[in-house]
């Protein structure tokens, strides 16, 4: 069934407020968590982990039919971060997660999934977004996906993404983009994207 939970501040300096959701399994269809922040205030983080303590895993996080987990922010402030702590996370049906600054040049939130599988199909994605258009400012924030705590090498167990998927850092203006992060021992890709890149004057992030 849709669903949605949003954390909304009024405007002016006070930051967003934090989602933190704690559970064995998600299960997320047409639903929706978001932490808006407008003004001078940095957004609000969203995070899901297990139900044993901070950055503990939970056994599966499933987002489908255009599910979305999102924070934003209206002015300088910087976005709001998003982290998942997952065994498995699966994304499919144009799932979303998503961290986004508009207009005041702050630099976008930083997504980080720490996972020991990844799936992402047919037109999800996980992004971080940053548009400004005051000069240097508004730099795109960083996609990380990793291993779970504890991992050997701090890496996932596979990654796959698939149907038109993709893993995006990208800033809209003069700011630099931000760097998207991959550490798994496999990564299998059809006709998926991953990038980072900036569509004005700063400088493309870097593919790791």
């Amino acid at each position: 069934r849709a669903a949605r939970s949003t954390s909304q501040p009024r405007a002016g300096a006070d930051p967003g407020a934090n989602v933190q959701l704690s559970a064995s399994n998600v299960q997320m269809d047409r639903a929706s968590i978001k932490s808006f922040a407008f003004g001078l205030g940095q957004g609000g983080n969203v995070t899901v982990q297990g139900r044993t303590g901070d950055g503990s895993a939970a056994d599966s996080v499933a987002l489908t039919n255009g599910s979305s987990i999102l924070t934003q922010t209206l002015g300088p402030g910087r976005g709001g971060d998003v982290q998942l702590t997952a065994g498995t996370i699966t994304m499919e049906n144009f799932a979303l997660i998503k961290t986004n600054t508009l207009v005041g040049g702050g630099d976008g939130g930083d997504v980080v999934l720490n996972v020991g599988t990844l799936s992402l199909m047919r037109g999800s994605s996980i992004q971080s977004q940053s548009k400004s258009v005051t000069p240097g400012l508004g730099q795109g924030g960083k996609v990380t996906i990793q291993g779970l705590p504890g991992a050997k090498f701090g890496a996932a167990e596979s990654v796959g993404l698939s149907g038109g998927s993709k893993l995006v850092s990208e800033t809209f203006g003069t700011g630099h983009g931000g760097r998207v992060a991959i550490t798994s021992k496999s990564l299998t890709m059809d006709e998926a994207t991953v990038d980072a890149e900036t569509h004005s004057a700063g400088i493309g992030g870097d593919i790791v």
